[in-house]
């Protein structure tokens, strides 16, 4: 079956309402957007048109012993030997009468140790905020960063405090979130779009964590980020030298290429989808004389985002200048056309600002 995709054109007020001081005019609100908040302003720059039986156990009767005509049961699986001739039975002893001494209450309460019945009032001791998955103390959490090559980070996370932990990670306006493990251990790759790179974690209900660390090699590389919830369906698909659906320069979530191949760039993804309030972003980076044809968004059209509007943010990192985020919106088609794939180019919206970085480059 062929899929039927519905492009979707960008209303030419995105572009005149957009501004480069956007990222830092509406980053709070829009992190507030995406951790669902309901009070968060979330700001608009574009329009986008439509396009049972039960078996009982089987019970045996018991069996009774046959009485014979003196009236004691008949002890049928006892073999009776015949008296041999000239042996006398020998005599039993006489026993002194006993009566057994009754059990009573008196040797119960002498015998059982007291067990005290706890009062009314007594409640289970809280559990200790610093006491680790084990219940052993666990120390503050620590955030590492270390980079790695391609303009890359890597974010080491130890809390031991906080096992099995939805959490959210913030760096340079984009956001998403992730899960500790049973050990409160967390490690991702992340590509850096600044050279002083800052990264915060934050945890519901605790103070923030933050890390900075230096980042070589951006001066090379083009990155472009697209962010959204995860229930949105949202896919980052990128095409190079000409490429079609499929080929070798079709990059996307199916297809995000090893990030040390020699040619073309590269999808980093992050998030966890399985958490509580997913965010997810998708980060493209490429060298500089990378030949970028398109760069667009699709969406699948599913029950759950049919007849809705959606919304995402593209950030832009190039040479030499400050991320610049702009936020979509897509109006989705009604539930009818469930099973298409509605697309979004972007590639108006950031073949002027690659063009420029290479010229300077």
């Amino acid at each position: 079956m062929q899929i039927r995709r519905r492009a979707v054109t960008i209303g030419t007020t995105f572009f005149l309402a957009a501004a480069t001081g956007h990222l830092m005019q509406n980053a709070d609100s829009i992190a507030a957007f995406l951790r669902g908040e309901s009070n968060a302003e979330m700001p608009v720059v574009t329009h986008v048109e439509p396009t049972s039986a039960v078996i009982a156990p089987s019970v045996k009767a018991p069996i009774q012993p046959e009485a014979d005509t003196s009236g004691h049961p008949s002890l049928t699986n006892i073999r009776a030997e015949a008296p041999v001739a000239g042996r006398t039975a020998p005599a039993l002893p006489d026993l002194p009468a006993a009566e057994p001494d009754p059990f009573g209450a008196t040797q119960l309460s002498q015998s059982a140790a007291p067990v005290e019945t706890p009062t009314p009032e007594a409640t289970a001791p809280e559990a200790d905020a610093t006491a680790g998955v084990f219940g052993l103390p666990c120390g503050a959490p620590v955030l590492s960063l270390e980079p790695a090559a391609r303009g890359m980070l890597r974010v080491a996370l130890s809390a031991p405090c906080f096992p099995d932990q939805r959490m959210t990670v913030s760096h340079s306006g984009i956001a998403f979130s992730a899960m500790t493990d049973h050990g409160g251990e967390y490690e991702t790759m992340l590509s850096a779009l600044a050279p002083e790179a800052e990264v915060t974690v934050e945890f519901s209900g605790a103070e923030p964590l933050t890390a900075r660390q230096r980042v070589t090699g951006l001066d090379s590389l083009i990155r472009v980020a697209v962010q959204a919830k995860a229930d949105a369906g949202i896919e980052f698909h990128i095409f190079e030298d000409g490429a079609g659906y499929g080929d070798a320069g079709h990059v996307s979530p199916q297809a995000p290429r090893d990030r040390m191949a020699e040619r073309g760039g590269f999808l980093n993804i992050l998030g966890d989808p399985t958490v509580e309030g997913p965010i997810l972003t998708q980060i493209y980076s490429a060298p500089l004389n990378t030949q970028i044809d398109t760069l667009q968004v699709e969406v699948a059209v599913s029950p759950a985002n049919c007849d809705r509007i959606l919304s995402a943010e593209t950030l832009i990192a190039m040479p030499g200048s400050a991320p610049v985020s702009e936020v979509l919106t897509i109006a989705m088609p009604d539930c009818a056309a469930v099973g298409d794939i509605v697309v979004m180019d972007l590639s108006a919206l950031t073949a002027d600002r690659i063009v420029s970085a290479q010229a300077m480059n």
